[in-house]
């Protein structure tokens, strides 16, 4: 195949690949931005993992609003539910309960003889008649008497009313006021609305609808100042992060570009170098995004964060090929550079291409990403820039006479004959300061939330009662009623544990709907309560005027089952805590935080069932891949050395490599100084160290001439990627900044120890 043939081809190639992208952006294309995608599953049982996962996107969908009580509340409620219900973003809307109950007794009240609290169960089963008795005398001549006189006739114990106050509670403090949800703490009353997001919180287009409610329901909070509103969902946090995001990719992208065009102005005087260049580097923008969408049908946002710090790499193609053009007299201009091009492609492309051999959905991105643009960045340089006419003068380059004085100073270190002796105590110096690094995957810190959003998550949650640990107890049975008598005898358990918590201890399917095992002893056990002869019952009854006789329990009272449940708004807070997977069913007990692993792990031994840490899981996870990474950048080493032993001696070899491996040191001793954790993604960035600084070195050992016009195309290159990974540095997420902070000191680390591959 003719050159001319190659560059139809590619150019033909192009065209393709762009008419792909732009279809791609006129149809709309996903953008992820969940953290939790970085991760593959965390769960080795499949039902557990598909239990789990259906249970987050169902809490990731809820958005809850609260308005205070007030005269006009009601009717602003209802302008709200009217706004969600046009704004076509949520199947389900719910602030008034169904209009044939409006109390929890009258939808419980037919099922009563079934429903025991814990504490008056275990009464029953010890035949503490006279405690029970004395407990209900008390009652009444409490200062609340006349709210238990109420409900003597029908109760005369109390159990029933027991029952109802825990179910309050449990269900998270919501009751049922002239038809409407209210939640009422110790000091104010709210009206709650919770609306499900039909679409994940992190489309993007479901994103730029709710930005357009959420115009409307400002507008709404401005027309009525004296209700007070409190919002949460965890599309607030991912609008957030969005645009945090996309303003740091304009950026990132931005800086990056004018970096480039003042170093292509002031260095070549031309406006040649920089349309071509612009014109490479967004060949390999382009690539590399339509390679993730054709590839994954999808684009992570840090993708394009990572994606946008291309441009700093790509470019070092353009630098070498117009330094060599500008600067020097060779004619044509790629020959004498093009071992140098092609050996720092291939020895980039091992780098990057090690991302893929992760599990991590991202870093595959990035992997896919970062070789296919180089690639075309690659080809690009090599296909067309030939092509260009540029005018053969031979410039000097009087700005930069002093590089060749640093290249000097390197040569002569290296004829020192104590140079092996001093560069190896350095390397020990920089292996000792290596043992004050820390790591740390806490996916908490990787990402940096509003302080406002949280501030209100947190009084929701507080004024609900929730205690969200991140930790849960899943079990499985083969039905439905086997599963609830697990979970019932597992709750035995976590009951003593959390006697004492002020907060909810946990949410469990089984506390809103007993076995009817269960129910069925509840009930053998109130018979025995009301129809056995004894002292301690019938003189309490005397006492208060009650006919004994009167209270007979109803053999055919009906069960309370899911069914019935779920006609009820009470069942929102237990959806999917109860699910069927394929034969098996699967119950999830939500659990506090407070709880203790250890604890909690020892249950699941010896009840069979699952713990599972979502925090902790995802620690451990990031923790193995860490280590996968690290040996990851050993094995890049590896075969970069194999490559460059193949070509050099291997005194030359050893130089060469000596600069990104130095630079890789002195990047991880300077976190270790700045007290900055090591976490996976900081260390990943050591591949791109390895990846970026090996091309300066390559480009000093292949060239034997032009030292001062080889150094000022590194120096060019070093540049733009600086600017690029430097502005990441100021990333307002924390594992962008930490990542483009480890590769700002590594390039500029390689860029400085670079001439030690020069002969």
């Amino acid at each position: 195949m003719t050159v001319n043939s190659k560059q139809r081809l590619w150019a033909f190639c192009l065209i393709l690949i762009s008419l792909y992208a732009t279809v791609q952006m006129c149809q709309g294309f996903k953008i992820e931005a969940s953290l939790l995608t970085l991760l593959p599953h965390l769960e080795k049982d499949p039902q557990v993992d598909k239990a789990l996962t259906r249970f987050h996107q169902q809490q990731q969908n809820k958005v809850v609003f609260l308005l205070s009580a007030e005269k006009n509340t009601p009717q602003v409620l209802q302008q709200l539910a009217k706004l969600c219900q046009s704004s076509g973003l949520f199947n389900i809307i719910q602030y008034q309960a169904p209009q044939k109950s409006n109390s929890y007794y009258a939808i419980f009240s037919p099922m009563r003889w079934h429903l025991l609290t814990i504490p008056f169960r275990q009464k029953l089963l010890a035949k503490e008649y006279q405690a029970i008795t004395e407990q209900s005398l008390n009652r009444l001549y409490s200062p609340f008497a006349a709210i238990y006189s109420m409900q003597l006739q029908r109760d005369p114990f109390f159990h029933f009313f027991d029952y109802l106050t825990e179910l309050n509670q449990a269900s998270q403090q919501i009751s049922i006021k002239n038809g409407y949800l209210m939640l009422e703490s110790e000091k104010k009353a709210f009206y709650i609305l919770v609306a499900n997001l039909i679409h994940s919180p992190f489309n993007q287009q479901n994103q730029q609808k709710f930005k357009q409610l959420n115009q409307q329901i400002n507008a709404l909070k401005k027309q009525n100042t004296k209700v007070q509103w409190l919002n949460s969902g965890v599309i607030y946090h991912a609008i957030a992060g969005f645009d945090s995001a996309q303003y740091e990719i304009s950026t990132i992208g931005l800086g990056s570009l004018v970096g480039i065009m003042l170093l292509m102005l002031l260095s070549f005087r031309a406006f040649l170098p920089l349309v071509a260049s612009s014109f490479s580097i967004l060949i390999g923008i382009v690539v590399g995004f339509s390679s993730c969408l054709w590839w994954f049908q999808e684009i992570h946002l840090l993708t394009l964060v990572f994606g946008a710090s291309l441009i700093g790499i790509s470019i070092d193609y353009s630098f070498h090929y117009f330094v060599e053009a500008y600067y020097t007299k060779q004619n044509p201009v790629l020959k004498p550079i093009f071992s140098a091009i092609l050996l720092g492609f291939i020895t980039s492309l091992m780098a990057y291409s090690a991302l893929a051999f992760t599990e991590l959905p991202l870093l595959q991105q990035m992997a896919v990403f970062s070789c296919s643009g180089l690639t075309s960045a690659f080809l690009t340089v090599i296909l067309f820039y030939p092509k260009l006419k540029i005018p053969l003068q031979k410039r000097q380059i009087k700005q930069f006479q002093r590089l060749h004085s640093f290249i000097l100073f390197w040569k002569n270190i290296k004829q020192t004959k104590g140079v092996v002796i001093g560069f190896s105590l350095v390397l020990i110096g920089l292996i000792a300061t290596l043992s004050q690094l820390t790591t740390d995957n806490n996916i908490r810190h990787f990402q940096s939330l509003n302080p406002a959003l949280v501030v209100q998550e947190n009084k929701i949650k507080k004024l609900m009662g929730i205690a969200s640990g991140f930790k849960y107890l899943v079990i499985k049975a083969p039905s439905q009623e086997a599963l609830l008598q697990k979970e019932e005898v597992v709750r035995t358990i976590l009951d003593e544990w959390v006697k004492n918590q002020q907060l909810n201890p946990y949410l469990a399917i089984s506390k809103l709907l007993p076995s009817i095992q269960r129910q069925r002893q509840n009930q053998q056990l109130l018979t025995e309560l009301y129809q056995q002869e004894n002292t301690a019952v019938k003189a309490y009854f005397q006492q208060l005027g009650l006919s004994f006789n009167e209270y007979k329990i109803p053999k055919n009272s009906p069960f309370l089952t899911l069914e019935e449940l779920k006609k009820y708004p009470i069942y929102n807070a237990y959806q999917l805590l109860l699910q069927k997977i394929d034969t098996d069913y699967l119950s999830i007990l939500v659990l506090s935080g407070s709880l203790p692993d250890s604890a909690l792990k020892t249950l699941a031994e010896k009840a069979q069932i699952h713990f599972v840490n979502d925090i902790k899981t995802i620690q451990d996870t990031l923790d193995f891949y860490q280590k996968r990474a690290l040996q990851l950048v050993a094995f890049a080493y590896l075969l970069i050395a194999l490559l460059l032993f193949s070509r050099y001696s291997i005194k030359k070899a050893i130089w060469t490599l000596l600069p990104p491996f130095m630079a890789t040191l002195m990047a991880l001793a300077w976190m270790a100084i700045m007290g900055i954790t090591l976490n996976l993604f900081n260390t990943l960035a050591l591949i791109l160290v390895l990846g970026i600084g090996i091309d300066y070195s390559l480009f000093f050992a292949e060239n034997s001439q032009s030292n001062s016009t080889t150094f000022f195309a590194i120096f060019l290159s070093a540049i733009t990627t600086i600017l690029s990974f430097g502005l990441l540095a100021l990333s307002a997420t924390p594992v962008i900044a930490s990542f483009g902070l480890m590769v700002l000191i590594g390039i500029l680390m390689a860029f400085l120890f670079s001439p030690l591959a020069k002969e």
